[in-house]
C-alpha cells in the first residue's frame, strides 16, 4: 500500500508541473512561434547579403619529353615537370598575381582574395593528371581565372620543353646530312666489285640503316612533343553557388530561433 501510494503522489507531482507549464505556454506561445520564425527571415536578409562563390576546376594533363640521354627512344619519356612542382608554383603570390592580372581582377579586390584563398591542386592518383580548384564572386569570373590558370601551365611547359624539342631537330637536321653523305659514298662505289671495299660498304649501309631508325625516332618524339604536350582536358563551374548553402543556412537559423527561447 505505500508503495501504491508513492507512485500516486509521483504522479500528482507530474500533473502538477504539466498544469503550470499549460498557462506558461499559452501566455509565451506567440513568443515561441514568432522567434524562430524572425530568426529564418533573418536568416533569408544574411544570404542576400552574404555574396554567393561559385566552384571552378579544371584538369590538366602534364605532357612529357624524352629523356636527355640522346637515346631517342618513346620509351625513355618523362614529364615536362615534376607535379609538385607545378602544385608548389601555384602556391605563390607571383604566380597568383599573374593570372589575376592577366584577367584583369584588382589585386586588393575580393575576387582576388578568395580566387588566392580557395586556388587549390592535387594529382590525381597514378596519373600525370592534376586537378584544380578555385572559386570566383561570379559564374563568369570563376570560369575565367581557372581557364587562365591552366592555360598558363600549358605556356610555362611549353617553354620548358621547347630548348629539349629544338634539340632534337638539330639532331634529325645532322643525321640527314651523314645520310646524305652516305648515300653519295655508297652510289661512287657501285662499280667497284674488289673484296677490299666490300666490307666498307657493308659496314657503311649498316650504319645507314641505324641512322634511318634513329632518325625516324627522333621525328616520332617530336611529334608527341608538339602534338600531346601538356593539355587542359577540361574546364567545369558549378551550376549553383556552393556558399552559403541556403537550405543549411535557413535550418540553422531555425535552429538557433528555438535555442534561444
Amino acid at each position: 500500500m505505500t508503495e501504491q501510494h508513492y507512485i500516486n503522489d509521483s504522479e500528482l507531482d507530474v500533473l502538477k508541473i504539466c498544469g503550470g507549464l499549460k498557462p506558461l505556454f499559452l501566455q509565451y506561445k506567440y513568443w515561441m512561434g514568432l522567434t524562430p520564425l524572425f530568426f529564418i527571415l533573418f536568416g533569408f536578409v544574411v544570404l542576400n547579403i552574404v555574396p554567393p562563390e561559385w566552384q571552378s576546376s579544371a584538369i590538366v594533363q602534364i605532357g612529357k619529353l624524352p629523356r636527355n640521354d640522346n637515346s631517342l627512344q618513346r620509351g625513355n619519356m618523362e614529364l615536362i615537370e615534376p607535379v609538385d612542382n607545378v602544385i608548389a608554383r601555384m602556391g605563390t603570390s607571383e604566380f597568383q598575381d599573374s593570372i589575376l592580372g592577366e584577367g584583369g581582377v584588382p589585386l586588393d579586390s575580393g575576387d582576388a582574395f578568395l580566387f588566392k584563398s580557395a586556388l587549390s591542386a592535387r594529382q590525381i592518383k597514378t596519373t600525370n593528371l592534376i586537378e584544380i580548384k578555385s572559386r570566383g564572386l561570379s559564374k563568369v569570373k570563376a570560369l575565367n581565372l581557372i581557364s587562365l590558370t591552366a592555360k598558363r601551365i600549358q605556356d610555362i611547359h611549353a617553354n620548358l620543353s621547347s630548348p629539349t624539342v629544338e634539340n632534337i631537330r638539330l639532331q634529325v637536321e645532322n643525321t640527314d646530312k651523314v645520310i646524305s653523305g652516305i648515300n653519295q659514298t655508297l652510289g661512287k662505289s657501285k662499280g667497284l666489285s674488289s673484296s677490299a671495299d666490300a666490307l666498307p660498304e657493308i659496314m657503311a649501309t649498316y650504319l645507314l640503316t641505324d641512322l634511318v631508325s634513329r632518325r625516324l625516332s627522333a621525328l616520332d618524339l617530336i611529334n608527341l612533343a608538339t602534338n600531346a604536350p601538356t593539355a587542359v582536358m577540361g574546364v567545369n563551374v558549378s551550376g549553383t553557388p556552393v556558399y552559403p548553402r541556403k537550405r543549411v543556412w535557413i535550418i540553422l537559423f531555425g535552429i538557433a530561433g528555438f535555442l534561444l527561447l
